[in-house]
C-alpha cells in the first residue's frame, strides 16, 4: 500500500513539475497572458498578455530575468518555473507562452544581451513611466526585457510605451 501511495505521490510531482527542457532556445522570451494584473493592462493595450520574462544562461545556470514588482532580478530558471506551476494552480485562467527566436542568437548577440540585463539588476520597477507616457527610474517588464532583446538589433524597442502585447507581435510577426 506504502508502494502504491509513493509511487502516485511521485507520478504527481513529476506532472506538475516542469522539467527545464535542453531545447528551450537561449532568449526564449516567456509571456503570460490572464495574470494577476491583465484587465488594467487589458484596458490600456487591448489585450490580455500581461507578463514577460527572458531566458539566459549565466555561471553554467539557466536565468529568468524579469522586471517585476521589488525590482529587476534574475531567478534559477528551475526556481521561476516551480513557482510559474504554483502561479497557474492559484489562477488556472493563466497561459504561458514560449517564444524562442527563429535565428539562435550569436555569442556576441548574447553578450549584449547579458551586458544590458545584468546592468539593471536592482533598478526598481515600475509602471509609471508606461502610463505617464515618458521615461522613469523604474522599469516595467516589456520595457526591459524589450530593451535587452534591441540590443541585437533585431527589433527597435518602444522602452516605456512597450507593453506585453506589442513585444509579442515584434517576436512573432
Amino acid at each position: 500500500m506504502n508502494r502504491i501511495v509513493l509511487s502516485l505521490f511521485l507520478f504527481f510531482v513529476l506532472l506538475c513539475t516542469p522539467v527545464f527542457s535542453a531545447e528551450m532556445a537561449e532568449g526564449t522570451v516567456i509571456f503570460f497572458k490572464n495574470g494577476f494584473f491583465s484587465r488594467p493592462i487589458a484596458r490600456h493595450t487591448g489585450s490580455h498578455m500581461c507578463h514577460v520574462a527572458i531566458v539566459l544562461y549565466e555561471d553554467g545556470r539557466h536565468w529568468a530575468y524579469e522586471a517585476a514588482p521589488g525590482g529587476v532580478q534574475r531567478t534559477l530558471l528551475s526556481t521561476y518555473l516551480e513557482k510559474t506551476v504554483r502561479r497557474q494552480r492559484f489562477r488556472r485562467s493563466l497561459e504561458v507562452y514560449y517564444v524562442q527566436p527563429d535565428v539562435p542568437y550569436t555569442g556576441e548577440e548574447l553578450a549584449k544581451m547579458k551586458k544590458y540585463a545584468n546592468s539593471h539588476i536592482g533598478r526598481p520597477y515600475s509602471l509609471r513611466g508606461w502610463l505617464v507616457n515618458r521615461e522613469v527610474i523604474g522599469m516595467h517588464c516589456s520595457h526591459y526585457v524589450g530593451d535587452m532583446i534591441s540590443q541585437t538589433g533585431r527589433i527597435n524597442s518602444a522602452h516605456w510605451k512597450e507593453s506585453p502585447i506589442s513585444l509579442y507581435r515584434k517576436l512573432t510577426e
